[in-house]
């Protein structure tokens, strides 16, 4: 899970477009309250600009996709009843609160996720599937929930900071920052925020560790490439990892972990590379 530049889909007259019929349909349910049902083609209207905008991948796992596999323009903060994992108990349980359904219609609200990150899938460890993102929401103990819209729709992303989300957001959190690469395609959290992320998403189910062990193995030839230049002092000029690569936030930390592991091997001491 890496940064997005959304950006890339904010700029064009497209957007501009699905914009103003988002506001329309978001007027209409804060005049009538939470609907019972939502109008699913305003978001889905804005999926195939995530798409363009984020190399094919999904948001959350980094996995790319054949055109059209992409089935979810994802909710960030949910619309329907909130849940969140409940590690004592081990389970998912309702957090007594209605869903954020003023945001249904909100960009900053809508992400790109394969169906496997955000819908029930199985775990391949048991019977019971792994039920994906869905309706997760998870907080800091103690952090008190928004429950309903304040009267200004140009404030409501800020003040809704204040609820500290656990779930990374990749459209402003440096994703790549609460993670690191461990052995055969796994991921770990090394936050708190990172931690929650890998669970509530399932980031090391077991297809996927699969997939991003088969992209490690060329880091080790551009982990040598690397080495190669600094020996010789030469110059790194070309982009070792690509972000438009399946999986790039775990190859870039293999690759720094193997190129410090060559250089500590040929040199005898320990060297630090910044990312």
């Amino acid at each position: 899970m890496r940064q997005v530049d959304h950006t890339r889909f904010l700029c064009g007259p497209e957007f501009e477009k699905w914009k103003q019929r988002a506001a329309r349909a978001r007027a209409r349910v804060i005049a009538s309250g939470k609907p019972d049902k939502f109008n699913n083609d305003t978001w889905k209207e804005l999926k195939q600009m995530l798409i363009d905008g984020n190399h094919d991948k999904c948001m959350y796992c980094e996995g790319q996709y054949v055109a059209g596999a992409h089935d979810d323009a994802e909710h960030y903060r949910p619309k329907g009843e909130v849940t969140a994992w409940d590690e004592a108990a081990g389970e998912r349980l309702s957090v007594r609160h209605p869903g954020y359904y003023w945001l249904a219609y909100e960009w900053q609200n809508i992400l790109l996720a394969c169906s496997k990150c955000n819908s029930p899938h199985p775990d391949g460890e048991g019977d019971e599937p792994h039920p994906g993102e869905l309706n997760d929401f998870p907080l800091p103990t103690g952090k008190r929930r928004c429950h309903a819209p304040g009267p200004d729709p140009d404030r409501w992303w800020d003040e809704l900071k204040a609820e500290e989300p656990l779930l990374l957001h990749p459209y402003f959190d440096r994703c790549e920052d609460h993670f690191k690469a461990g052995i055969d395609g796994v991921i770990w959290g090394t936050t708190p925020q990172g931690r929650a992320t890998v669970q509530t998403c399932d980031l090391n189910r077991p297809k996927l560790r699969t997939a991003r062990a088969r992209a490690e193995e060329d880091i080790r030839m551009r982990a040598a490439f690397v080495c190669n230049q600094l020996v010789n002092d030469k110059p790194i000029t070309d982009l070792l990892v690509d972000p438009k690569e399946q999986f790039s936030v775990y190859r870039a930390h293999c690759l720094i972990k193997y190129v410090e592991g060559m250089i500590r091997e040929a040199k005898g001491k320990k060297v630090r590379l910044r990312r």
